[in-house]
């Protein structure tokens, strides 16, 4: 299956339209929802775990779930990624801003 990007609308301009119904490009029949829709809560990966070559359970643990939120959710919640919060927030700002200009 050949894929053109150049005409593959951006998730920005979806939201301002304020669609009603999901486009059928992102559908996806062929999952078992029963286990994603039992956790309404976003996955949560360790960064610490993932790089954390001292204790290879762990690290293989975390790369399992990193793998599932990928996979089942298509975004997760990273923690302990030394990134400070005031550089995050600053982050967000500025993401936030820069969208409502564009």
């Amino acid at each position: 299956m050949e894929v053109n990007y150049k005409n593959v609308p951006s998730v920005q301009e979806m939201a301002k339209k304020k669609l009603v119904t999901i486009p059928s490009r992102y559908v996806r029949d062929d999952q078992d929802h029963s286990v994603a829709s039992s956790n309404k809560e976003a996955p949560v990966i360790d960064m610490q775990r993932l790089i954390n070559s001292n204790d290879h359970d762990s690290m293989n643990i975390e790369l399992q779930n990193l793998h599932f939120a990928a996979k089942e959710w298509g975004f997760f919640q990273l923690i302990n990624h030394g990134v400070s919060s005031s550089v995050a927030e600053k982050m967000k700002h500025e993401s936030q801003h820069s969208s409502i200009c564009h």
